[in-house]
């Protein structure tokens, strides 16, 4: 550091000493890694998985919130299970008649289902971290209402045909 300014409190004699030290340079070594302090400039969403889980121990080490990271892992964590649910969910639209409903209304209503997933989906994990929820559950919560309502319409539907 450049032009530092030095500000020692000392208390031990029953009086407050402090004192001021002007310097054209400091040179401190630290005991952590500027990758991680480099990370912190970016978005959870732009890391890896592996630096995530680097960056959520670096902040819980230094008693300081690491939800994003959690919420962005957790997210990465369930993507598989999001993966099949949402194919369950697409199996609705891709089979059966096509006399009630066009293809095009299908592809339509598919697509909107699937953005407003991802927007719940995202939502749910600011609202989660704004309201101190449990970052796992906001992850797995999306995925699981979407999981079970897909299977319930499958089910219907093949019951009923």
């Amino acid at each position: 550091m450049n032009n530092t300014e030095i500000i020692s409190i000392d208390s031990s004699k029953g009086i407050d000493d402090i004192s001021l030290k002007e310097r054209n340079s400091y040179n401190k070594i630290v005991s952590f890694d500027q990758d991680l302090i480099d990370s912190l400039k970016k978005e959870p969403d732009e890391l890896t998985t592996r630096n995530i889980y680097k960056q959520i121990q670096f902040l819980s080490d230094n008693k300081l919130n690491s939800g994003i990271y959690k919420v962005e892992l957790y997210k990465r964590a369930i993507k598989p299970i999001t993966l099949v649910a949402m194919i369950l969910l697409a199996m609705l639209f891709v089979f059966g008649s096509t006399r009630d409903v066009t293809l095009g209304r299908k592809i339509f209503f598919g697509v909107s289902l699937g953005l407003s997933f991802e927007m719940l989906s995202r939502i749910g994990g600011s609202l989660a971290l704004s309201l101190d929820f449990n970052p796992m559950i906001s992850a797995v919560l999306p995925t699981t209402v979407v999981m079970v309502i897909a299977i319930t319409l499958l089910i219907r539907r093949s019951v009923s045909n």
